[in-house]
């Protein structure tokens, strides 16, 4: 019991989704045509654009972005700053963005 009191409390997200999925398993009762509607390609996309964000957060590949955001204070510079950066002319889809 234990083991599994810790399991929820290191996982709620988890917890939330199992209960959200369990909820609507009693709406809308699971059918041929719904399975039918799930656009799978766009399923295993998000799955694995997760992996990576996942591999990149593991192997601190967002250190350099975490270091030159930390010092914005707000939500309107920080959406500036990216804005400019991704705009910015050192930083065009032909050319390797420099720092």
């Amino acid at each position: 019991m234990q083991k599994a009191i810790a399991f929820i409390k290191k996982e709620p997200m988890l917890l939330v989704s199992v209960l959200a999925a369990a909820i609507s398993l009693f709406i809308t009762p699971p059918s041929a045509s719904l399975l039918s509607s799930i656009d799978w390609r766009t399923l295993a996309t998000l799955f694995m654009l997760l992996s990576v964000l996942e591999g990149f957060k593991t192997h601190d590949i967002f250190a350099p972005v975490i270091r030159l955001t930390s010092r914005i204070k707000s939500v309107r510079r920080l959406t500036v700053f990216f804005f400019f950066r991704c705009f910015s002319p050192r930083c065009s889809s032909r050319t390797t963005c420099r720092s």
